[in-house]
């Protein structure tokens, strides 16, 4: 088993990973704890994609925090998502205040 499987594996609750997703756990994960502001706002889109509640706005504050206009962005997703619109919406301002075309 590689060891993006068998990493990947541990982390629940978490759906099915393909061998891609898995790779991407264990490297977006790595650069993460390095600080990298990209890579928590990615671990937490990936973590969001599979289902994990709890890492994925975790993963997405960190980006956040760190500056990531697509941490901006995607937070207030996840805040949508979980019923926040007032949060959302902030977060969506915030984006757009930032130059995030997408906001």
């Amino acid at each position: 088993m590689s060891e993006a499987v068998s990493l990947a594996s541990r982390w629940e609750p978490i759906g099915p990973l393909s061998r891609d997703h898995a790779g991407k756990l264990v490297a977006y994960r790595r650069a993460d704890e390095r600080g990298h502001a990209g890579s928590a706002t990615n671990l937490g889109v990936l973590l969001s994609k599979v289902g994990d509640r709890r890492g994925a706005p975790e993963a997405l504050r960190r980006g956040y925090a760190r500056g990531d206009f697509n941490g901006t962005f995607s937070l207030g997703v996840q805040c949508e998502k979980d019923g926040d619109l007032v949060g959302a919406e902030a977060l969506y301002r915030r984006a757009a205040d930032r130059g995030f075309a997408r906001a």
